[in-house]
């Protein structure tokens, strides 16, 4: 069962399933590029700190959304299976941005300082347990869209949550 969107088309209603993976979280593949003349005066430790800085208004944004569909398990009259797959996709979209920028600081990781490497050490495993998190809410949404009020359910929102908030702390003194 996947997802569906609903298309106006010449003035008929018109229904397309949208498979689960399209919604698919998918963690980037770290690749180094080649080495450019560049690479050897640039500030790879101030490119680390506005990664940093974006990852945690990435978690910002995630914990503002999770906590959103938090909120709809206690108003289920009124929101539907699609508000909270609208919101999933959102996070879905925030979360693979932190995996992108957790990507380029394990590339450039090894010519940081140490207080930097200690926020990326610290970060990682929240990112990949928001993640693992979105993606399992999300599949779990494509297949049984009238479950949404059932505790396995409702579970998912507050763990990216948390997982969200543990990323915002090690991020707080980016720089």
């Amino acid at each position: 069962m996947g997802f569906f969107k609903v298309k106006n088309l010449f003035g008929f209603l018109v229904i397309v399933a949208l498979p689960a993976a399209t919604f698919a979280v998918t963690r980037p593949v770290c690749k180094c590029g080649p080495v450019s003349p560049e690479s050897y005066t640039w500030n790879f430790s101030k490119e680390a700190e506005g990664l940093l800085k974006q990852v945690n208004v990435d978690a910002y944004r995630v914990a503002s959304l999770a906590d959103t569909v938090n909120s709809f398990d206690f108003e289920r009259e009124y929101v539907s299976w699609q508000d909270d797959a609208s919101l999933l996709s959102r996070e879905k979209a925030r979360v693979n941005d932190m995996d992108q920028k957790l990507c380029r600081l394990r590339l450039i990781e090894r010519v940081l300082p140490a207080n930097q490497k200690a926020e990326i050490n610290s970060i990682e495993p929240a990112i990949i347990e928001a993640t693992d998190t979105t993606q399992a809410a999300i599949t779990y949404l494509a297949r049984h869209e009238d479950q949404v009020i059932f505790p396995k359910y409702e579970a998912f929102a507050p763990e990216i949550a948390a997982d969200a908030a543990r990323i915002q702390t090690a991020t707080s003194n980016a720089g």
